[in-house]
């Protein structure tokens, strides 16, 4: 059986980054996070966007659509969920990025809209500074918010459906055994 999972892990990171290139000063890059055999990027200014836990926020709900021909039949399951993604910001304005990426998700799309409809912002947690030490052993400043996200994912899977049914009656008593 073949599933079709709607927006998946990577229209939703595709989606976060293009939010936060429109949002982010002109030239900061953002990257996806646990990619090994990555280096850092060059310039003075990055962001890493790292997917976390995926939370169900409502039970299922579940449509069918029974059209001809019968191989085109689904089943729609929609998902409501909470996703938590990690952001990263790497630089010396690091903490100004940080506040304005969460200031913008306070505020919702309105002034900063979402490419896709079906992610939605829900609410940044407060910005917090690590320390993190790159390649050369030097210290630099990383700011690090977990931006909480509505995600409301379709699964759809093949359906069989019965147009006619023609019941054959056996009678059980008149059967030899």
């Amino acid at each position: 059986m073949s599933v079709d999972i709607s927006p998946d892990e990577s229209q939703i990171l595709a989606a976060a980054r293009a939010w936060l290139l429109a949002v982010l000063p002109v030239g900061t890059e953002v990257v996806r996070g646990q990619d090994n055999r990555v280096p850092q990027p060059r310039g003075p200014c990055f962001a890493v966007l790292t997917p976390g836990q995926l939370e169900p926020l409502s039970t299922p709900v579940t449509g069918y659509a029974d059209t001809a021909p019968p191989s085109s039949s689904s089943r729609c399951d929609r998902l409501s969920c909470r996703l938590t993604l990690m952001l990263d910001l790497y630089g010396p304005n690091g903490a100004d990025l940080a506040q304005t990426v969460a200031g913008l998700f306070a505020l919702g799309p309105e002034l900063a809209p979402w490419p896709d409809p079906a992610i939605q912002p829900l609410y940044a947690e407060a910005p917090r500074q690590g320390p993190f030490l790159d390649g050369e052993r030097q210290m630099e400043e990383c700011w690090r918010l977990p931006l909480l996200l509505q995600i409301n994912q379709t699964l759809t899977t093949a359906q069989d459906f019965a147009a006619v049914l023609t019941p054959t009656l056996i009678e059980v008593d008149t059967l030899a055994s």
